[in-house]
């Protein structure tokens, strides 16, 4: 899904880890035009915003029944709107270096869920902000086949299993899952990541683009260990 705002470039050619901001999404329901986000999770590096936010659009039963959220849970949280300036307070690069929202099955759900809250906000969003979705990444690199691709099937595979504490569907714990299955795939190795010049300057605007990043870093793990057994 292409960003429908322009993309920034930068003349330097290193990005460090910092640029990736994983997040994730609990809803009234899963219609992306018309329903709204309830709670929101967002992890960079060691830091992580989470809030649940106050809507009066009415929370599907089905919705409800997945993550237990109620609508007096939400009585004193602020709107959406009232979230925003906390949440772009949140990213702390400059407007001319590029940050990375992965969220799972994002191209899907997460991501036009996200835009179209802005836009009722009538809020802008950050024009350094790229999308990419982790479920196109594992699916390419992982090998992850159609019907075990969900994120906690994920998890199990890579790293085993899920403690209890985090079984709950909620978006702090779903963030969680996704950031450990990712530096599981890639050995390790996502903290170092640094991105080389021209694919900074396209800007990883889609998950083909962030897939292929994870897949060299992924084999570049791989060269390394076998390099240092030798």
């Amino acid at each position: 899904m292409e960003p429908p705002f322009p993309l920034s470039t930068m003349a330097n050619s290193e990005t460090s880890q910092s640029a990736y901001y994983y997040y994730d999404l609990e809803t009234t329901g899963l219609d992306v035009r018309t329903e709204r986000i309830i709670e929101i999770s967002i992890q960079n590096g060691d830091r992580t915003l989470t809030s649940l936010i106050n809507t009066k659009h009415r929370i599907s039963p089905d919705a409800q029944k997945v993550h237990g959220i109620t609508t007096d849970m939400l009585k004193d949280q602020p709107t959406f709107e009232e979230f925003i300036p906390k949440l772009c307070s949140f990213i702390t690069q400059p407007v001319d270096v590029p940050v990375f929202f992965i969220a799972h099955n994002g191209n899907r759900f997460d991501h036009p869920l996200l835009l179209n809250e802005f836009s009722r906000a009538g809020y802008p969003l950050p024009t350094n902000v790229m999308f990419a979705d982790s479920l196109i990444a594992f699916a390419e690199v992982g090998g992850f086949p159609p019907g075990r691709r969900t994120l906690s099937h994920i998890f199990n595979m890579l790293c085993g299993e899920l403690p209890e504490e985090k079984k709950a569907h909620r978006a702090a714990a779903d963030v969680w899952m996704m950031t450990q299955a990712v530096s599981s795939m890639t050995g390790g190795e996502l903290a170092s990541l640094q991105y080389h010049e021209n694919i900074v300057k396209q800007g990883i605007a889609n998950s083909k683009k962030f897939s292929r990043l994870i897949k060299a870093t992924f084999e570049n793990a791989k060269v390394a260990t076998t390099k240092s057994e030798t």
